[in-house]
């Protein structure tokens, strides 16, 4: 979202450990078909990073992932056009062979940078996404009953089911009585 520009981007990808391959197949499958380009043209998937600044600390957190053994399971490329030449462009990249304890997986690097993690059960799904110093929004894919059971067990500002970052018109009224409601 936003290239990675915002708070809520999602950044961490907790998976089962029996679908990891597949998944991360699916994600390159998809991110080989993301258009990168000017954010005011409605065909653009993806625009530039916030600043120079911004592309620099994505390139350091790049290097620090390889340090600290993150492989590279994809890396998209910009387009052979002028403008991206001198603009703060960062083409996506998806890292496996992530552990939470890494910085790549803790920090907030602001770029269109996606780690996945795998899990062998729920429990541990739980530990590790809890397992942040931000916490400001998560997402939980699954059935009804065990999503929303899962979300129950999530510390985060926000945790949307079955979506990521939905929103509702009528979001702030329900917000405004649910605090009415607790005083």
């Amino acid at each position: 979202m936003y290239s990675g520009r915002v708070c809520e981007s999602g950044t961490r990808l907790l998976v089962p450990n029996s679908r990891k391959d597949e998944i991360v197949e699916r994600l390159i499958t998809r991110l080989a078909d993301v258009r990168i380009g000017d954010p005011n043209d409605m065909a653009t998937d993806m625009g530039p990073v916030a600043s120079h600044d911004q592309k620099k600390r994505v390139e350091r957190y790049v290097g620090i992932a390889a340090e600290e053994g993150a492989t590279i399971a994809y890396r998209g490329t910009l387009p052979d056009e002028p403008m991206f030449a001198k603009g703060a462009w960062v083409a996506p990249i998806v890292y496996t062979d992530v552990t939470n304890d890494m910085r790549i997986a803790r920090e907030e690097v602001f770029g269109p940078v996606l780690v996945v993690i795998g899990y062998d059960d729920d429990a541990e799904a739980i530990r590790i996404a809890n397992d942040t110093d931000y916490g400001l929004s998560a997402g939980v894919w699954g059935s009804p009953e065990r999503a929303l059971a899962v979300a129950e067990e999530i510390e985060a500002g926000t945790v949307w089911v079955n979506d990521w970052h939905a929103g509702f018109p009528d979001e702030p009224l329900r917000w405004l009585q649910a605090e009415r409601h607790r005083s």
